[in-house]
Parts: C-alpha cells; structure tokens; sequence
C-alpha cells in the first residue's frame, strides 16, 4: 500500500527534477502518475522508483546533453528506466521523439543493447525516412536469429576440428 508520506517524497523528487532539467511546468504530476502505475508492476515504491528514474536522467543528461533529457522529461513517451537509457542513445543518434513511444510499444529498446551499433545507425534512418516501426522490428529479430545460429554454427564447427 503507498502512503502519503512516500507519494509527497515522490513529488519532491520529480519537482526538483523539473527545475533541475527545466522542464515544463507540472510536468512531474505526470511522472508521479507514471511511477505510481508502475508500482504494481515493479513492486518499487513510487520514491523510490522516483529516485531511480531521476537518475537515469541525470545520467542521460550527462551523457547526451539537456535537451535529449529534456525531450524525455517532458513528453514521458519511455518511461522505463532501461527504456529511456536506450530510447536516449535512440534520439542521439538523430532518432525522432516522436517516434520514441511507438519504439517502446513493439519492445525495441527492451532488446536494443543487443544491437550493434551499424544496426542502431540503420534503424534510426529507416524510422526517420517513415518505414513501419512493426514491420522493423520483426526484419530486425529475424536478422538477430540468424545471427546467433550462425554464431552457433560457427562454435559448432570450432569444437568439431
């Protein structure tokens, strides 16, 4: 059960992360409401979750700059930590806001640390010139299969000489 005390803790950090990025004024009720639909699926307490996600941004922010973190902040379109790790890396490499939440919907930036980086590079070009996120990200995981049974078959054929 979530008390007052840790939801008023929850608003305090999510405030202070609004002033420290400069973010949209009120835009923390928003996370506030993010952390506390999380709750049952993270079995986090919404100040501490709060604390987690206030981090991942400051690391974003230091990482790829302000407004990377600031577009996050604002529209809470990956509301994940790990999402918005990669859904950062995601916009720096000139990816899209708008296309961030879709991106999040098919799972992309779930699996996107296993992505190299040219991949990364061709995904970012194929969304931003309007090819479909779905149809993308089933090529992608048939792409990644073959790949790990090549390898597979590579450490086979190793062991066997």
């Amino acid at each position: 059960m979530i008390d007052s005390v840790d939801m008023a803790k929850c608003a305090r950090v999510f405030f202070e992360l609004e002033e420290y990025l400069k973010g949209e004024k009120g835009q923390f009720f928003k996370w506030m409401r993010v952390v506390y639909d999380l709750h049952d699926t993270t079995e986090m307490f919404p100040a501490e979750m709060a604390n987690h996600i206030c981090n991942v941004f400051k690391e974003i922010r230091h990482k790829y700059g302000n407004k990377i973190a600031l577009d996050l902040y604002n529209t809470q379109s990956a509301v994940l930590p790990r999402e918005m790790i990669y859904a950062a890396e995601y916009l720096h490499l000139n990816g899209k806001i708008e296309n961030v939440r879709e991106l999040c919907d098919v799972g992309y930036f779930m699996e996107c640390e296993q992505y190299e980086y040219d991949i990364k590079v061709k995904i970012v070009e194929y969304v931003n010139n309007g090819g479909s996120i779905d149809d993308l990200f089933h090529h992608i995981n048939s792409i990644f299969q073959d790949k790990q049974e090549n390898e597979l078959d590579s450490i086979i054929e190793t062991q066997q000489m």
